[in-house]
């Protein structure tokens, strides 16, 4: 895995019904820098996917949802979720459970970036 210089900080897995168009992800920049994401892709181990587009800047947070969310859909049931550049470097990675979604319940957020 690449040195992660950005990582996929939180997301809404499991949103208040109905759930179409209100699943997001948030990655958060770890750099000094300002860093391009085109081409840059988000992929669920079901195979589907995002194309990331746009900017973040140094220690900025960049939000996917909605249209730019492409095909991806967040799993209720547990799931994977990679992160890598245009060139298939794998710079980051996270899973959740069935589990840990039923803990908090529908219309909370999901933070992977503490204790990482």
């Amino acid at each position: 895995m690449a040195k992660r210089e950005i990582s996929i900080f939180s997301a809404m897995i499991r949103p208040r019904s109905p759930e179409t168009g209100k699943e997001w992800v948030s990655l958060l920049n770890r750099t000094e820098d300002e860093i391009n994401l085109n081409g840059w892709v988000m992929r669920s181990k079901n195979g589907r996917k995002a194309v990331l587009q746009g900017r973040v800047g140094p220690g900025r947070m960049h939000m996917i949802g909605g249209a730019d969310i492409g095909t991806l859909r967040l799993g209720n049931q547990g799931e994977d979720l990679m992160l890598r550049k245009a060139d298939n470097v794998l710079v980051d990675h996270v899973t959740w459970t069935r589990e840990a979604l039923l803990r908090g319940g529908p219309g909370i957020f999901y933070e992977f970036e503490l204790g990482r």
